[in-house]
């Protein structure tokens, strides 16, 4: 219908709170709403405001604020994940909670938008093996196709 005006709230298009952990999810969230609204311009202040929008002259100042504030703590945490991920040990955890660690940080990364694919999630938990596995390790290491993480996990479980 021309001339409806269609009046949303921010709230009702991104349910994603931002929070100290999420920043990279949920900035990518809103920037699908400002750009399917084609809002961009009027947030980075390239273009001048709408009347018919109530946005403050602060917008710009407060986006890069809320950029620098999360964007180093996200990354920050990215690598922080990345790290465990990649040096976990099975050590003298069972079966079962190595996995379910490895999972964990997996979720982790993925929660602030950063997914791991599973061919880094079999390499994660192959590497974290200790020297006991090394016949396992080779198995898994030469079987075609590749195992996924949970066929992996299955396997460990029964070795």
């Amino acid at each position: 219908m021309a001339g409806t005006a269609f009046s949303a709230h921010i709230k009702d298009l991104v349910t994603e709170v931002l929070h100290q952990t999420n920043y990279l999810k949920w900035v990518h969230l809103i920037q699908l709403v400002i750009e399917m609204y084609d809002l961009f311009g009027h947030i980075d202040g390239s273009e001048s405001h709408l009347p018919e929008f109530n946005v403050s002259s602060d917008v710009a100042d407060a986006w890069i604020t809320l950029k620098n504030y999360f964007f180093h703590q996200s990354t920050a945490r990215e690598m922080q994940y990345k790290h465990q991920l990649h040096t976990i040990k099975k050590e003298d955890l069972s079966t079962d909670a190595y996995m379910s660690k490895i999972q964990e940080l997996a979720d982790c990364l993925h929660s602030i938008g950063r997914c791991v694919n599973d061919s880094e999630l079999v390499r994660c938990d192959l590497n974290g093996l200790p020297l006991s596995y090394d016949s396992f390790v080779i198995m898994a290491s030469h079987m075609s196709p590749a195992p996924r993480h949970s066929e992996l996990w299955m396997m460990l479980l029964t070795h």
